[in-house]
């Protein structure tokens, strides 16, 4: 594939339509020149999965999505359901991803003291975890059939009174041999699965060649740093970045010349932040922090958002326009344990989605220019989107979603992320 710049070209590329894409592949006129597609489901036992694809690269299944957390992203207001996961091809690279979702998936239930729940077949424990238990696992709580899953926010850890390797059930509580109950989620098979036609996927992801790439087995590799050697200032030349947003329910196109008047949409954003005066190189490959200091919005920086757009839409004869603002960005500030409680501290400044009109193709989709002040510096780069969901009493698009972007003229800095908004 094309690689041209990473983030700052991702961040400056104008998208393009479909399920709308941004990124660092683009053509000599600055527009991105690949598309990402992006779905979710619900299989059998009331997982999220995803199939997420673009050019000639896959990834599929991610299973055991949570509401709030997963993989070390969490969305404060709860709305999203997220993932994170990487990708080993075959010449030795990494490809790396981060996905949201609002597709809502069954409501599943916390267990109590002293009950049992029973595998459907013999279960080993691996370092005192149950394997395989973020796929959920077949049993019986009680007399009950369901699945039983494992809460990323406190742990699952299986305290095994009897010393052997394989367990045929385990007792939630808090004496020795048992399961801490707070760790543990329970879908009855009974639970119906909800009729989620309309939903959003956002999510943004990373390409690392190999020869940045430290070791070469699933668990002794990392990404080069700056102070590793091999390490050269090209790197930021040879990463690709990419931004994606789809939705399962496009808006009708035809209908949107007869529309009139206007309409508000708010939701929530996701992006990421970028320095590379303050450290030459952090952790692209996962896309977030690990040891970052928010006081100084120091390496790649996980921002969580608000998103507002409004539609000013024709007159019956044109289509009208669309503009917005991301606004309220905070950081996580974790303390290294998923158990930890977040500390979110809110950044003063805000990226203005300036007047796009709206389009005579998928869905209205749209394209404007973005800017920002930020620590002294002035940004500028591309965003996009299109309209979702056709249920609205009004007849005007229920939902749009959409990718953004800025950064400084010489591309030290950089913020990029996705929207997903609601009509109010």
């Amino acid at each position: 594939p094309v690689q041209a710049g990473g983030q700052s070209a991702a961040a400056t590329a104008t998208p393009v339509a479909g399920s709308v894409t941004q990124s660092s592949h683009v053509d000599g006129s600055g527009v991105t020149a690949d598309a990402v597609a992006a779905t979710v489901s619900l299989d059998s036992r009331g997982l999220l999965t995803a199939d997420i694809r673009g050019g000639d690269w896959r990834i599929h299944n991610i299973p055991a999505w949570y509401r709030g957390y997963a993989g070390g992203y969490a969305d404060p207001a709860g709305r999203w359901a997220t993932a994170a996961f990487e990708q080993r091809q075959s010449d030795g690279s990494r490809r790396y991803s981060v996905v949201y979702t609002d597709r809502q998936r069954p409501a599943d239930q916390a267990v109590s003291d002293g009950q049992v729940f029973t595998f459907s077949t013999a279960q080993n424990l691996n370092g005192g975890f149950l394997d395989r238990l973020s796929d959920g696992l077949l049993g019986t709580l009680g007399s009950v059939e369901g699945t039983l899953f494992c809460n990323d926010d406190v742990g699952c850890e299986v305290r095994n009174s009897t010393g052997t390797s394989a367990i045929n059930s385990i007792t939630f509580g808090t004496n020795s041999g048992e399961a801490p109950r707070e760790g543990f989620r329970f879908l009855p098979k009974s639970t119906s699965r909800p009729a989620d036609t309309d939903y959003l996927v956002l999510g943004y992801w990373s390409y690392i060649p190999k020869k940045w790439i430290a070791g070469d087995d699933d668990h002794g590799y990392h990404v080069l740093w700056w102070e590793d050697a091999g390490f050269s200032a090209s790197f930021y030349d040879e990463i690709e970045y990419g931004l994606f947003a789809n939705g399962s329910a496009p808006f009708a196109q035809a209908n949107i010349r007869s529309l009139t008047g206007t309409a508000t949409y708010s939701g929530d954003a996701f992006a990421f932040y970028f320095d590379k005066n303050l450290y030459p190189v952090t952790r692209p490959d996962y896309l977030s922090p690990t040891d970052y200091y928010p006081t100084e919005m120091g390496k790649d920086t996980v921002l969580t958002a608000d998103a507002t757009l409004t539609a000013a839409f024709g007159n019956g004869n044109a289509y009208g326009t669309v503009s917005g603002s991301i606004s309220n960005f905070a950081i996580e500030d974790p303390c290294g344990d998923p158990a930890c409680p977040e500390e979110l501290t809110t950044l003063p400044t805000t990226l203005t989605l300036g007047s796009a009109p709206i389009g005579d193709s998928h869905s209205g989709f749209f394209t404007g220019n973005t800017s920002m002040s930020f620590d002294g510096s002035s940004f500028a780069g591309k965003w996009g989107g299109q309209f979702y969901g056709n249920s609205e009493t009004d007849g005007k698009p229920g939902s749009a979603a959409g990718t953004f972007g800025a950064a400084t003229g010489d591309g030290m800095k950089v913020i990029a992320g996705v929207f997903g908004a609601y009509k109010q």
